[in-house]
């Protein structure tokens, strides 16, 4: 008998035993390949995308007088106008209070990245972090509000916010933020005093923000100021819903609203009301207000 063959196995066993570790090794360099590129991919894909770093949501308001305290549902319009200056798009953030016969709807602009509405980390807000910070439920906002739990016609003067997207408290030291410029004189004692450690927004930091609803019959929106003209076209979804955002320097815009029978109405409210046409007050497609009815839509008794 012969330990040939024994000697032979004992060696193919011990070369397959020395291969093992190696298969493990290629194995395991070959997984943190794939994970490094999946790693490395979506960096990209968030980079190609524009998306900002996500940080702490900003905060809900204070206790507000004019404001029902129970907060109903949420929603952010489908309307996408870019920045000037680019970044994240801007939208109109849509929040509902109260309920019933107190029920309160309010629309106010925003950035919005993903689907969410929110401001950006820049011009003092959230310490200059330059992340994208959702709005909570209830967050402090300049807008429009209504009774009831839907927005109808409706026209606002423009408004100079900053660049961030952040309209709310901007004395409130959870967010921070700029102020627009304005004379002393023009603030009561209480808001300079409220106001004094917050610093002024410069040019580069501030938009002119045009929002309205035009209603269900409105088909064009037309912009202008010094230095551009602008024509959104309406589908009657979201009551109309517009919004035009521009840099400061460019004076009062103009809105006209063109309505699906050519009447065309002022899409910002004029300095006097005499100068609305009556065609446009309510404009068409918006019922006129029936005054035998109270504000939670009843009929008044007798």
């Amino acid at each position: 008998m012969t330990r040939i063959p024994d000697l032979e196995r004992q060696l193919v066993a011990a070369a397959r035993r020395a291969e093992r570790p190696a298969a493990r090794r290629r194995r395991g360099l070959r997984l943190f390949a794939v994970v490094a590129g999946l790693v490395t991919a979506g960096a990209t894909t968030a980079a190609v995308a524009g998306l900002l770093d996500q940080g702490a949501p900003v905060p809900p308001a204070r206790e507000s007088r004019f404001l029902p305290d129970r907060l109903g549902g949420s929603e952010v319009l489908a309307l996408r106008v870019p920045d000037p200056a680019g970044g994240p798009a801007w939208g109109i953030s849509v929040q509902r209070r109260g309920e019933g016969a107190k029920a309160v709807t309010c629309a106010s602009p925003a950035r919005i990245q993903a689907g969410r509405a929110g401001v950006i980390g820049r011009d003092g807000v959230f310490r200059d972090d330059g992340r994208f910070h959702p709005l909570a439920p209830g967050a402090s906002a300049s807008g429009t509000c209504a009774g009831g739990t839907r927005l109808g016609w409706t026209v606002l003067s423009p408004m100079t916010i900053a660049a961030s997207g952040y309209s709310g408290d901007v004395g409130d030291p959870r967010v921070g933020g700029c102020r627009e410029p304005a004379p002393a004189r023009t603030m009561s004692r209480r808001v300079r005093r409220r106001l004094r450690h917050v610093p002024v927004c410069g040019p580069d930091a501030l938009r002119v923000v045009t929002l309205g609803f035009a209603g269900p019959a409105g088909r064009r929106v037309t912009y202008r100021d010094r230095h551009e003209r602008r024509t959104a076209h309406l589908d009657g979804s979201d009551s109309g819903a517009y919004l035009f955002v521009s840099r400061v320097g460019g004076g009062t815009p103009s809105v006209t609203v063109t309505y699906e029978d050519g009447t065309r109405c002022p899409g910002i409210p004029p300095h006097d009301v005499a100068d609305v046409p009556p065609a446009c007050f309510p404009p068409p497609g918006v019922p006129r207000a029936d005054p035998r009815r109270d504000a939670a839509g009843r009929p008044d008794a007798p």
